[in-house]
């Protein structure tokens, strides 16, 4: 919350303090009435009101996934306070179209009101608020903490406020999974929409929940429970599994499954993520091929891949939110008129699609050539979208970003300086 950091928040209500009083960006003092900022190592943002009604709010717009699990956190001091509070939302509403207001889904309290002259809840001192909150749909919220003081009772309706607040944060816990029943286990079947269940020859098709894994060439070697077995002994198949899953644009997926190849000749199993509805088409699918468990060929088993066990993985970025369709096909056939007919024994298990995790770090490094002015930069390369900031040693923020794989801070002094890339944290010297 340095001075710097004012122009990445909207704020609204800075009319409603009294003369004197209101927010104080990337404040130093830190000597107040009951209690002292003791977390952050630069300013901090502290909000007065002496004696008065206020109502000032500050916030961020950020783009959130559904069913995916973030924590909410900062450090903050109760200094001096009464018939005030100071609260925390997520919300879809905009709060600039309800200013200075805002009720929109309350997450926490950092102080609750009261009329106690501080003595209240929380006592005066030094905390950190946490709280996870897990959106239901993906798209735009918005991150308020809201201020105010003032008191319902006519005869003395002013209340007073001394609060500070540093190190505010919003990262995505362990990415949630989007897949249901990916056990492949028997009552799993219902989670999934199948296709092609009739291509398959007498006896021979999808067994859910296999316990068997006793097979010609490779037994599964994962999970702990049932499989999904997909056999065709002899013939022309082709059948989908398939699940719709809500995706938003630029936020990278990781797809992976654990298999099995056991026997197979004239036969494939392939991975899609894509926009078409696999009941529009069944049972072909073609919407953006991600991978291939098995890749076609006539080697009798002795292509690629092997016999054995494997594990699939793969990311995949949507340019688009919406609703996309997670899709593995098997299928069995040769074009070949002679021999037309394939077979085909695999396992699947363990299927899972879930946000990436972003903080495979490739490198921070410096460019130390003296440019003009003689200054530099420093770069970072990263895989996916990550959060930047870079701090000078004193904790001043210099720059901050959301990017792309890459991010670069361009007419850097010589000196100490800290790299955040998401939560991991880098100390980079310019010379």
């Amino acid at each position: 919350m340095e001075v710097a950091s004012q122009a990445y928040w909207s704020e609204c209500g800075q009319s409603t303090f009294g003369d004197g009083d209101g927010p104080i960006w990337g404040d130093t003092e830190r000597d107040y009435t009951h209690a002292t900022p003791e977390f952050g190592t630069g300013g901090v943002l502290t909000i007065g009101e002496s004696w008065g009604e206020c109502l000032y709010t500050i916030s961020q717009a950020v783009t959130l996934t559904a069913n995916t699990t973030y924590t909410a956190s900062l450090d903050y001091t109760v200094a001096d306070y009464n018939a005030a509070w100071c609260r925390v939302f997520i919300g879809t509403t905009d709060p600039a179209s309800t200013c200075p207001v805002y009720f929109d889904n309350q997450i926490g309290d950092l102080i609750k009101w009261d009329v106690s002259y501080g003595w209240g809840d929380p006592d005066f001192g030094n905390y950190t608020f946490k709280e996870n909150f897990t959106p239901t749909t993906s798209g735009t919220y918005y991150f308020v903490i809201q201020f105010g003081t003032g008191n319902p009772d006519p005869a003395t309706p002013q209340g007073y406020l001394n609060t500070s607040i540093d190190n505010v944060s919003l990262v995505a816990n362990t990415p949630s999974e989007l897949i249901k029943g990916g056990d492949m286990e028997v009552a799993s079947q219902a989670y999934w929409s199948e296709c092609g269940q009739s291509t398959f020859g007498d006896g021979d098709g999808p067994i859910w929940g296999d316990t068997e894994r006793n097979y010609t060439h490779a037994t599964p070697e994962f999970g702990t429970g049932g499989v999904l077995t997909i056999g065709e002994s002899w013939g022309e198949c082709l059948y989908t599994i398939s699940q719709p899953v809500t995706l938003t644009a630029n936020t990278t997926y990781t797809a992976s499954m654990d298999y099995t190849v056991a026997d197979y000749n004239a036969a494939w199993c392939r991975v899609f993520i894509g926009t078409t509805d696999p009941a529009s088409t069944c049972p072909v699918y073609f919407d953006n091929q991600i991978g291939d468990l098995i890749k076609w060929d006539v080697s009798y088993g002795w292509g690629d891949p092997d016999f054995g066990n494997y594990t699939f993985k793969e990311n995949f970025t949507p340019a688009t939110s919406g609703t996309y369709y997670f899709v593995i096909q098997f299928g069995t056939g040769n074009p070949d008129p002679a021999t037309p007919q394939g077979y085909l024994n695999t396992s699947i298990d363990n299927v899972s699609l879930v946000v990436a995790n972003n903080s495979g770090i490739k490198d921070v490094n410096v460019n130390n050539a003296v440019v003009v002015g003689g200054k530099s930069f420093i770069s970072a390369r990263f895989e996916g979208m990550a959060n930047i900031a870079v701090y000078s040693i004193q904790g001043q923020l210099i720059r901050q970003a959301i990017s792309q794989n890459t991010f670069r801070a361009d007419n850097l002094r010589a000196g100490i300086y800290l790299v955040r890339v998401n939560n991991k944290a880098f100390k980079v010297i310019v010379r």
